[in-house]
């Protein structure tokens, strides 16, 4: 999306190896999202509009971010 910030040492990946097969999916960030210092976003996410992901954070395969959430940890999950 439009306006997003990626701050060092933040990835988005769309793909992995696992159990030997090459998967993928298609990972969206909407407008205004923010990802922290090292945040790690994998494939088939979607994270809505305005929200942020913590540093240091883990958002798994297939999460969907609600727009203007706050999520951290690892895995990431809402917070308070």
């Amino acid at each position: 999306g439009d306006g997003c910030t990626l701050n060092a040492g933040s990835s988005v990946w769309c793909h992995s190896q696992e159990d030997g097969a090459f998967k993928s999916d298609r990972t969206v960030l909407g407008a205004g999202v923010t990802l922290g210092v090292g945040a790690l976003i994998h494939y088939g996410v979607r994270i809505g509009d305005g929200a942020v992901i913590a540093a240091d954070s883990f958002v798994m395969k297939g999460e969907e971010v609600p727009p203007h959430a706050h999520w951290g940890g690892n895995p990431a999950g809402e917070m308070p």
